[in-house]
This record gives structure tokens, C-alpha cells and sequence, in this order.
């Protein structure tokens, strides 16, 4: 199945709407950060569907192909947006780094993705109050859930939880009982 993702502001800011009074993200500024990146690298939106790419050759294939990012649908609940629009914006923002500057989506090439994402992050918020702790959300959803599926074979089922996990810890930890 295969979603359009065609962003307008007028759409941005209905999801807002909704979801300002309902969703409980872990970040309320990091989703608002999230949709606002995602909507000045896809001024016409990307795609959401099953099966997604799941290799960068796939990845660059299909947008050589079709001109448009394509984002897997599945594992959008129980995460830190609590929203699966924001969740969407957020997987299109991050593979749009590996798309650009090939990055595999193994280990390495999901904390260069990550390093990518903090790039723009401070591009586009510098001297943002919450900059740092976005910074930090974003390493343990992206580097934390890397290093979590190099060591068990499987990403967090409940990435709410992980990632919330992962930020509860003292500096100098990767990941739930796992020091460095």
C-alpha cells in the first residue's frame, strides 16, 4: 500500500491542530522541529508505504525511479511522537541523508545519518533552548536503536519505551546495560 504525503502548510498546520491537543510526544518541540525540516527538504511531500526500501542501493533506486522518498508505514506506534505523521516526517528527513551522501544503513551509516540530522538541527534552530536535549533524543532513537538491533538481531518493538530508557541513563552509557 502506498501513501502521498503532499505537504501544505495548511496541512501542516491542521496536524498541529489536532495533534496539539490530543498527542502526548516525548518533545512537543522536536515534532514541530521534525515537521518543519521534513517539510523544506519535501516541498511536495514524500511516501509513505509497505514495503519500503530497505538497502541505500534500494533506496537510491526508487527515488532515481519515481523522483520521491519513500518511508516505511510499519512501527509507528509506541513511538517518541506519538503520531505517525510526525514519525513519517522524521524516517523521510533521515533517509534523505543516506540517499545524499550514501550512507549504508548499517551502524556507521546511521550515526553519519545522525551526525547529518544534528547538522540541520543546528542550521535551522541554533541557539534553540532545546537544541541539546533534541540532540540527545535524536542519538538514542537513531544511534541507541542501531547499536540495540547490532547486538539482539531486532530494533526495540516499543521504541517509546527504549528511547526513554536510554535518556534516563548517566552520561557514559549507550544503552540500557550496555556501558562504554
Amino acid at each position: 500500500m502506498l501513501i502521498v504525503v503532499d505537504w501544505t502548510i495548511t496541512q501542516i498546520l491542521r496536524i498541529f491542530a489536532v495533534h496539539l491537543l490530543t498527542a502526548n510526544p516525548l518533545d512537543r518541540s522536536l515534532n514541530v522541529a521534525i515537521n518543519h525540516t521534513a517539510s523544506r527538504l519535501y516541498p511536495t511531500g514524500f511516501d509513505v508505504g509497505d514495503p519500503a526500501p530497505a538497502t541505500l542501493a534500494d533506496l537510491r533506486a526508487h527515488v532515481a525511479r519515481t523522483g520521491r522518498m519513500l518511508v516505511w508505514s510499519g512501527g509507528s506506534t509506541d513511538t517518541i511522537y506519538d503520531d505517525q505523521e510526525t514519525n513519517y516526517a522524521f524516517r523521510a528527513w533521515h533517509d534523505w541523508h543516506h540517499w545524499r551522501y550514501g550512507y549504508a544503513f548499517d551502524l556507521a551509516g546511521e550515526t553519519l545519518a545522525y551526525h547529518g540530522q544534528c547538522c540541520d538541527l543546528d542550521l535551522l534552530y541554533r541557539g534553540h533552548d532545546r537544541l541539546a536535549a533534541w540532540k540527545r533524543i535524536l542519538w538514542a532513537e537513531v544511534v541507541g536503536q542501531a547499536l540495540h538491533h547490532d547486538m539482539f538481531g531486532c530494533f526495540p518493538v516499543n521504541q517509546r519505551a527504549f528511547v526513554e530508557a536510554c535518556l534516563a541513563l548517566p552520561r557514559g552509557h549507550l544503552i540500557p546495560g550496555i556501558a562504554y
